[in-house]
């Protein structure tokens, strides 16, 4: 429902703000999309691969916690394409 999600996206929030690195957060009902990306190189960089690792690790956190195993299962049988790393990497 819309008050999970909003919980999600202040967890989301909460370990932005500790990492400093902030990512564009948007929030429906039932449903929080996150995206993850670096201003200053216009681009992906590692910072942005590690925090939806912990992003992802909340998620499945929350999903067990919550006895909501079929959303967890259903949201990792989605994928999103991500732009390529900057040549320098």
């Amino acid at each position: 429902d819309f008050a999970q999600a909003m919980r999600f996206s202040q967890k989301v929030g909460e370990i932005a703000d500790q990492q400093d690195h902030h990512p564009r957060i948007v929030t429906e009902w039932g449903k929080t999309t996150v995206e993850w990306w670096t201003h200053a190189i216009n681009g992906l960089h590692q910072n942005d691969f590690i925090m939806a690792i912990k992003v992802d690790e909340i998620w499945a956190n929350w999903g067990v916690l919550s006895g909501e195993i079929e959303a967890v299962e259903e949201a990792s049988r989605e994928s999103f394409q991500a732009s390529d790393p900057p040549a320098t990497w």
